[in-house]
């Protein structure tokens, strides 16, 4: 096994390696690069055409038995320190294998050192405040990848596509980039090999010679140029694959302070932010369509929006994700340098799809590169979309203030619209509308709520129409995919979905849902040998075949990644696999895995491996699943629910619960001393005394658990109205009144963020909040009219700064309102951070839970 480890890291070095010659091919400020550095420390030498080193990066494979320490990586960086070329150069560790929590935290507190935060890193690498090393710990990167060789190679073959000739047939293409890969591949290989350091030099006329003279870009591919125009050109004729186009609601971090109203905005909005946005919603909510429709709106109107995604993304290589995003839209290879011209474009709206669907460090890399282009504020605007709020946010500078929306859930009169349209034709307009509502009655019988989901209303108002009925939405799936099958003549889908269950359930354990063709390949090959176990036989290639022809696969942008259909798909079939025992639920679960746990509780219900892994890692999840919990009460009952209450509540208490029966429902309420069954008449003294819940017969440990937790929120967020307002006679005194509003009301927040969350929802709790500061300006009153208020503009901000009609709020603070002093302290700042932190945590559970 050591002998394959070697050989698995030596490739992995060398694929790096390559990459970062085609890097040096294309920048004509670097002058080559050196492999087998001169130090011990660097594998990889990327040298300026002063001949200084700019670039040094050690490339590390593991195999996925073990993991890394804090201690191991912290001493590559402190030999890298010591150089003294890390005076000017930037350093990076790049490894495949898996990262252990303390190497976690060293890569996280180099991170905040490159935002200038120095607190974390001090304290790991055990230096002062004043230590000139700081500047070189800012340049310091540990990268993890998930990715192996396949993926760094076919990037790299796609950039070398990118550069030769385009006459040729696409089969010609990728055979001579291939070889012209390979060619540079065994090049680099071989001077590695060398003992003398010059010798192991490769410069960048040596690396044009090897690629055989190409272009680094071709006159076609300069943007903006003709390229603009093909692109638009193209764009405009795109499907946006909508048929309903989605709406926004700005999320309540916007306007915490002021009266909510549901009046939505149209997607026009997105491209009218300044700063970066961020656009959040549950998995189907219209996220992808929106990109699609504001693709092509915008090329319609002569502008430019260029969808990308996150799964597409290789570490520290945003151009070339930009580059594979155009390729999608021109169905040819574009260099990464065009991606890095558009990156530069203060016209381009850059829209990324699917951040929260990826792993969190694939969210880390982008964050790294987001850093800065954020900061500069002069090229292209950035979109983020994603299902979690803070993931999503996580991927921008912490000093960034984004603008935040969610998609609308569709209402009863766009639900009216979409079943006109989905009802056979052919009848009157009676007729029309009586087929309408009674569609729209149907789907929502059976999926309650989620009929508010454009993609799941239109899914199940077509098996309707086509006879096929479901009672929920995993029987809704299983439809959906039995259909697929039948029209792409698919037979034995049942194996293919318990293969197709297992396979994204060990993607989802990495935080994914998606693979590089040959890792696809082995995924089901393994998966197969596994359900054999369980006595299903099927053949890999009998499961490929399927899953291709039925159309539940799919490729990603202009990549080869294998993915779902939609991403809800992979959920399903993972939580299938888990409800069917194939496989288990990790114990400790991932902040995006929350629907593959609702589908496998759907399916199979709640046990106690599924509610303990839930409450420690997603306590707010805790609160989607807990009606699936049907496990009979029984002695151990009592213990069980305690244990998963306190995992829920933010600090160690000493408690316990009781319950009674009164032969018809189950009553639990909290007590000092132990946990246990009590009799009828200690129950009954107890009901008024304790916070209590009546539950019903087939509700179970963590159903009773999370019903007192929510009794307990509420009771911690309950907050008194403050003192009227008093009469604000000038300027000065209302400035003065919102300043010292603003504050309290910070710290109220903070206040009670202690008292309801636990330590693991804290963070996502915060993100889903927003900036806990205020900014605002307050203007003089009008002359006329009717209101006797002080207008004021304003938004929510990382500080408290609050200014009488002097110039205009900052420019990063895009978000900003208009009211009055008067209106946004019409609650107390405990009731109005209350209110905040109760939204956050609807938005954080996924429905009105508080």
């Amino acid at each position: 096994m050591g002998g394959v480890d070697t050989v698995r890291g030596i490739s992995y070095q060398h694929a790096h390696a390559v990459l970062t010659a085609l890097d040096v091919f294309g920048d004509e400020t670097l002058s080559g690069i050196r492999v087998e550095g001169t130090e011990d420390v660097m594998d990889i030498e990327v040298h300026c055409v002063d001949a200084t080193v700019v670039l040094a990066k050690q490339i590390k494979t593991r195999g996925p038995e073990r993991t890394w320490g804090r201690g191991e990586l912290l001493q590559i960086v402190k030999r890298w320190i010591k150089l003294p070329l890390a005076k000017g150069a930037s350093f990076e560790i790049v490894t495949a294998g898996r990262l252990g929590p303390s190497a976690e935290a060293l890569r996280d507190a180099l991170s905040e050192a490159a935002e200038g935060e120095w607190a974390q890193i001090a304290k790991l690498v055990g230096i002062s405040a004043s230590d000139p090393i700081y500047p070189v710990l800012a340049r310091v990167a540990i990268r993890q990848e998930l990715y192996g060789v396949e993926p760094i190679l076919a990037e790299a073959e796609r950039q070398v596509r990118s550069m030769l000739p385009g006459s040729r047939c696409d089969t010609d293409l990728s055979d001579l980039a291939g070889q012209t890969i390979d060619r540079l591949f065994r090049v680099l290989s071989t001077k590695a090999s060398y003992s003398a350091p010059e010798e192991r030099f490769v410069g960048r006329d040596e690396i044009a010679d090897i690629l055989g003279g190409l272009d680094r870009i071709h006159v076609e591919d300069r943007w903006p140029g003709t390229l603009q125009n093909e692109y638009l050109h193209l764009a405009r004729d795109l499907p946006d694959g909508s048929v309903t186009a989605p709406r926004l609601l700005p999320t309540r971090a916007q306007h915490a302070t002021l009266p909510w109203n549901d009046q939505t905005l149209g997607l026009e909005q997105l491209r009218s932010c300044q700063g970066p946005v961020i656009l959040t919603g549950r998995p189907g909510s219209g996220k992808s369509t929106a990109a699609a429709v504001l693709q092509k709106s915008a090329a319609v109107e002569g502008s430019v929006v260029l969808v990308a995604h996150a799964e597409a993304y290789l570490g520290n290589r945003l151009d070339a994700l930009v580059a594979d995003a155009l390729s999608a839209i021109l169905r040819r290879d574009i260099p990464s340098a065009t991606g890095k011209q558009l990156l530069h474009d203060a016209n381009v709206v850059l829209f990324i799809d699917g951040v929260s669907e990826v792993p969190h460090t694939i969210r880390n890399d982008l964050r790294e590169e987001l850093r800065g282009h954020v900061a500069r504020g002069n090229g292209a605007r950035i979109i983020l979309a994603g299902r979690d709020i803070a993931a999503v946010t996580s991927v921008l500078p912490v000093n960034a203030l984004p603008t935040r929306f969610t998609i609308a859930p569709i209402g009863h009169s766009e639900r009216f619209q979409l079943a006109q349209r989905l009802v056979p034709q052919g009848q009157s307009d009676g007729d029309r509308d009586t087929s309408a509502r009674t569609l729209i009655g149907m789907v929502e019988r059976s999926l309650g709520d989620a009929a508010e989901n454009p993609m799941l209303f239109v899914m199940g108002a077509q098996l309707i129409n086509d006879g096929i009925p479901f009672e929920d939405r995993p029987s809704m799936y299983a439809a959906a995919i039995e259909r697929m099958a039948e029209r792409g003549l698919t037979s034995d889908m049942a194996s293919t979905v318990a293969v197709l269950g297992v396979v994204f359930s060990r993607l989802l354990d990495e935080g994914r849902r998606y693979a590089a063709p040959l890792e696809w390949s082995r995924l089901v090959s393994e998966a197969c040998t596994l359900v054999a176990d369980a006595g299903i036989d099927v053949s890999p290639l009998t499961v490929r075949e399927a899953a291709d022809r039925c159309g539940l696969l799919t490729t990603i942008g202009y990549t080869q990644l294998r993915a779902p259909l939609h991403d809800s798909f992979a959920d399903y079939l993972a939580g299938w696999a888990s409800a069917k025992m194939l496989t288990s639920i990790p114990d400790l679960i991932a902040d995006d895995d929350y629907q593959r746990v609702i589908f496998a509780a759907e399916i199979g219900g709640v046990d106690t491996q599924l509610a303990t892994a839930v409450t420690r890692s997603l306590p707010f999840c805790a609160a989607r699943i807990a009606q699936y919990d049907r496990r009979p009460v029984d002695h151990s009952s009592p213990g069980q629910a305690t244990e998963h209450l306190k995992m829920l509540l933010p600090e160690e208490r000493v408690f316990g619960i009781n319950m009674w029966n009164d032969g018809i429902r189950t009553i639990a309420y909290l007590t000092d001393g132990p946990s246990g069954w009590v009799e009828h008449h200690v129950g009954q003294q107890m009901l008024h005394e304790a916070p209590s819940v009546v539950c019903t017969s087939d509700e179970g440990p963590l159903a009773v658990a999370v019903r007192l937790w929510r009794v307990l929120l509420k009771e911690a967020l309950r907050q008194s109205p403050g003192p009227a307002l008093p009469r604000l006679d000038s300027i000065e005194s209302a400035c003065a009144a919102l300043q010292n509003y603003a504050v309290a009301e910070s710290e109220a927040l903070s206040t009670l963020i202690d008292q309801v969350a636990p330590a693991r929802t804290r963070d996502p709790l915060m993100k889903a909040i927003g900036p806990f500061g205020l900014e605002a300006i307050v203007r003089p009153r009008p002359n006329e009219g009717f209101l006797d208020e002080w207008p004021i503009e304003f938004a929510q901000a990382s500080h408290i700064s609050v200014r009488a009609n002097e110039g205009s709020l900052s420019a990063e603070l895009e978000a900003y309102r208009e009211s009055s002093v008067e209106s946004v302290m019409r609650k107390s700042p405990q009731e109005s951070a209350s209110d905040r932190i109760n939204d956050a945590i609807n938005t954080l559970v996924g429905n009105k839970w508080l």
